[in-house]
């Protein structure tokens, strides 16, 4: 009886002891490609533990942070030592910021000559604001075309993005089955892009002023990851490359001493 004892206390220790040096859930990489108008760069996006981390591999200092859980986006500049933090509450006061100033520029935009609401728009362009004068944003209507297509290997469907007559955006997008992605990843990409979708909506100018844009994605009323993003407008294109799992977890969290900085204050 006590060998037997024994026996089972070494066979729990051992399945302890891969449990314990197994990590419970692998860290996903996705690595994208871009083409900003002519201005290509490479991208890694990493998850890990419901947690998002985005770096631009071209080019080096910025990088965004998403964490699902707590429905929060952070910039980190890391030039400067310093992170600017987005959560709910914020996208609430810089939306109710920016309803207010809209409303403010437009009453001093009624009866401009041309030349004259040229002129205060070309000034708020300069401003990083120009998209306080654009009417209200509507969500463009989603037109599933039955056309397929495939980027890294992962098949998906395309989807045309119409307002009115025109496509202003084409998405390929996969299912989680087709991209084989862990489904707390897959949850934390699609609450991610639904969260960048709000954050546009809502505070498009602050972040034009953080120098941050935001392509209209428009995915949260369907299904699916687009494994390839075209936005005519902005002459923009990016597509998956590559999509791996290794046996990490990352804490992908702040680095220690970076400073919070404030919001920046949007006025005319």
């Amino acid at each position: 009886m006590v060998l037997y004892m024994k026996k089972c206390l070494v066979a729990a220790a051992v399945l302890v002891g891969i449990f314990i040096s197994t990590p419970a859930v692998a860290m996903t990489r996705i690595y994208l490609s871009a083409d900003d108008n002519g201005k290509t760069s490479r991208l890694l996006v990493v998850i890990s533990n419901h947690r998002i981390r985005l770096n631009d591999l071209t080019r080096s200092g910025r990088e965004f942070l998403f964490l699902a859980k707590q429905q929060q986006l952070i910039l980190i500049d890391h030039s400067r030592r310093e992170f600017v933090q987005l959560g709910q509450v914020e996208v609430e006061q810089i939306g109710e910021q920016i309803t207010g100033l809209t409303d403010q520029l437009q009453a001093q935009l009624e009866g401009l000559t041309a030349e004259k609401r040229t002129q205060v728009i070309a000034m708020l362009d300069s401003l990083g604001l120009a998209d306080l004068a654009e009417p209200p944003m509507v969500p463009g209507r989603i037109v599933m075309t039955g056309q397929h297509a495939a980027s890294a290997g992962i098949a998906c469907e395309w989807v045309r993005i119409m307002h009115g007559k025109s496509a202003t955006a084409e998405l390929c997008l996969a299912e989680q089955s087709a991209i084989n992605l862990p489904e707390s990843d897959y949850a934390a990409l699609r609450q991610l892009v639904i969260f960048t979708q709000t954050l546009r909506q809502t505070a498009g100018p602050l972040l034009s002023k953080l120098g941050v844009s935001i392509p209209a994605v428009e995915t949260s009323r369907i299904k699916g990851l687009p494994m390839i993003f075209r936005d005519h407008k902005r002459n923009l294109s990016v597509s998956v490359q590559a999509v791996d799992q290794i046996d990490v977890v990352l804490g992908l969290k702040l680095p220690s001493g970076y400073t919070r900085a404030a919001l920046p204050r949007l006025g005319l």
